[in-house]
């Protein structure tokens, strides 16, 4: 059977991590909605 990509995730999972990422980053004195930073909590929820 050939390899099947998809995505699947929680949201309410996602959601939750998503914002103790941002945490972490408002933590180590960044700004979470600057342009380079913006999508980071959300990609490191999904990367886990």
């Amino acid at each position: 059977m050939p390899y099947k990509n998809f995505e699947e995730y929680s949201m309410n999972v996602t959601d939750d991590v998503k914002e103790r990422y941002k945490k972490i980053i408002e933590d180590l004195g960044e700004d979470s909605s600057r342009n380079g930073l913006l999508k980071t909590p959300e990609r490191a929820a999904k990367a886990l």
